[in-house]
């Protein structure tokens, strides 16, 4: 039955500001806040071989107050996204090395005015998770701008830890698990830049599961960034009719893919 809690995987927040995070630390008016999350999630468990997907989203601690100062967040030549940095440490708390890569950026400062965010992401490649032990570990993203002069803000703030378990990976998967996996490598390879095989994991998954309706809004997004509209429209329309199948008597409609798909049939012009 469908419900205002039906699971939805975390992969799509990559295209709808690519964040959903449970609580931010929370730092004094005159500072930024930063909150990240590790597949769309501040509590993690994954099998070795999955990616990993991490963002941290900066914003006012005022956010969307209307005296919110501004606060403008640089990092010297390297641009702001250089004062992000990743911590990861065991159950031990002894600090551990990952394989991580950070999409570039090359936005020299970030303006906080109280609606601007900014968002900074990584990605760890399934190879690499394949070497990780399996454990608990704990992964705060700071902001650091102290070791160089800088104009504007100038601090330290540290998020929220997120907790990621490492197991083996299960010997099979759930249709659920199945379709979250696909849409996390979909997801990965386009932050590795390789939007063919972002395309190819999710057209794996529709061989088994041609209706998945996350997956085809995801296929929709991605070909929507390529400039893509007609088989984006395709896809959002494909998506739209399996939720009405899935959930024919739903008590809500799903509000945030009719408006994409509304907004593609306006640039195709289609009525």
């Amino acid at each position: 039955m469908w419900n205002r809690n039906t699971r939805l995987n975390p992969a799509l927040t990559l295209f709808s500001a690519l964040c959903a995070v449970a609580a931010q630390a929370q730092s004094p008016s005159s500072n930024p806040s930063i909150a990240a999350s590790v597949n769309g999630s501040r509590q993690v468990q994954v099998g070795r071989g999955t990616p990993l997907l991490v963002s941290a989203v900066i914003q006012h601690s005022r956010q969307y107050a209307a005296d919110a100062a501004l606060l403008d967040v640089s990092h010297g030549d390297a641009g702001w996204t250089s004062a992000v940095q990743l911590a990861v440490v065991d159950s031990q708390g002894q600090p551990v090395s990952w394989m991580i890569q950070v999409t570039p950026s090359t936005e020299p400062t970030l303006h906080l005015d109280g609606s601007a965010i900014g968002i900074v992401s990584w990605r760890i490649a399934p190879e690499d998770t394949t070497n990780i032990a399996n454990g608990v570990y704990q992964l705060t993203a700071i902001l650091d701008n102290t070791d160089l002069p800088v104009d504007g803000w100038q601090g330290s703030v540290a998020s929220v830890a997120v907790s990621i378990t490492i197991n083996d990976p299960p010997a099979t998967l759930s249709l659920l698990d199945d379709a979250d996996q696909a849409q996390l490598f979909a997801s990965y390879y386009v932050l590795a830049g390789d939007l063919a095989k972002s395309l190819a994991a999710l057209d794996d998954l529709f061989t088994r599961q041609p209706d998945q309706i996350n997956a085809l809004t995801l296929r929709g997004n991605i070909l929507e960034s390529q400039g893509n509209d007609a088989d984006a429209l395709a896809a959002y329309e494909h998506s739209v009719s399996a939720f009405q199948a899935q959930f024919p008597n739903a008590p809500e409609p799903p509000r945030v893919l009719l408006r994409q798909r509304a907004l593609v049939r306006a640039r195709l012009q289609i009525p």
